[in-house]
């Protein structure tokens, strides 16, 4: 008796012992599939004043290709605020920064919310891949050719898209999303005019930002030669921005 006592104890401890063993696998296997930067990540809010909160997110941390910094590695990178405007953006390179991987970039970005209002979405549209490229298709000024516009509406989603087979190959366009709220005192804005090599991280010496109570509705590249020597070439983002428009506003000129 006793020894079918013992018997049966140390059946119900091995099966115990299995399950534990096999719940450990099964959350080992479903952790490993699961990558942490996988999604878009949010740091913190900021109270602009005047019902404006402002979200900063960031997109997965990726390669920008080591050796080789093609545009191509920023389609990796989604900049999204959902339903709510975007108030500005800047590709962040570990070349400038130790605080992430080698050889990484990613985006950091801020959405805008006012007083709890969504935007409803309006028009995904995308840019022109039919174009003539800058030395290849791998260079950075290439997004020279592509100009994000949602007029005054605001800027919701924008994503590089490359073209992986056919006569198009390794062509990109933007695909964007804009929403339905019209704004007001709207500006053009200008980052510096920056020496690049066509490499993708030479984006993160541009930040562009709207002011705390505007967003964007528009980006495009501008490229120009250096006036000293025509070997070197610079950047810079034009981009667009505008203030929410009250009830009671019914003009379009910019406050400053």
């Amino acid at each position: 008796m006793d020894n079918s006592g013992s018997a049966i104890g140390f059946y119900v401890i091995s099966v115990f012992i299995m399950i534990i063993i096999l719940f450990y696998m099964n959350s080992t296997i479903i952790l490993s599939n699961v990558n942490v930067d996988d999604t878009v990540t949010e740091s913190n809010e900021t109270d602009a004043g005047g019902g404006i909160i402002i979200s900063n997110y960031t997109t997965p941390i990726n390669s920008d290709g080591e050796s080789n910094p093609s545009l191509h590695y920023l389609d990796r990178h989604d900049v999204t605020c959902g339903k709510r405007p975007i108030n500005g953006f800047v590709l962040v390179s570990s070349r400038d920064t130790s605080e992430v991987p080698d050889s990484t970039i990613y985006y950091d970005y801020n959405c805008l919310d006012k007083d709890d209002e969504k935007d409803e979405f309006n028009s995904s549209k995308t840019t022109s891949y039919m174009y003539e490229n800058v030395n290849n298709y791998h260079d950075v000024r290439n997004l020279s050719h592509h100009t994000i516009s949602c007029g005054t509406n605001p800027l919701l989603r924008f994503q590089l898209k490359r073209i992986a087979v056919g006569d198009n190959k390794d062509k990109v366009y933007y695909k964007y999303e804009c929403g339905d709220t019209l704004g007001v005192s709207c500006k053009d804005e200008y980052t510096d005019y920056i020496q690049t090599e066509g490499n993708n991280f030479d984006l993160s010496k541009h930040e562009v930002y709207c002011k705390d109570d505007k967003y964007l509705t528009g980006v495009q590249m501008e490229r120009k030669v250096d006036d000293n020597d025509k070997n070197v070439e610079r950047i810079r983002y034009k981009y667009s921005c505008c203030k929410y428009g009250d009830d009671d506003t019914d003009d379009d000129t910019d406050d400053e």
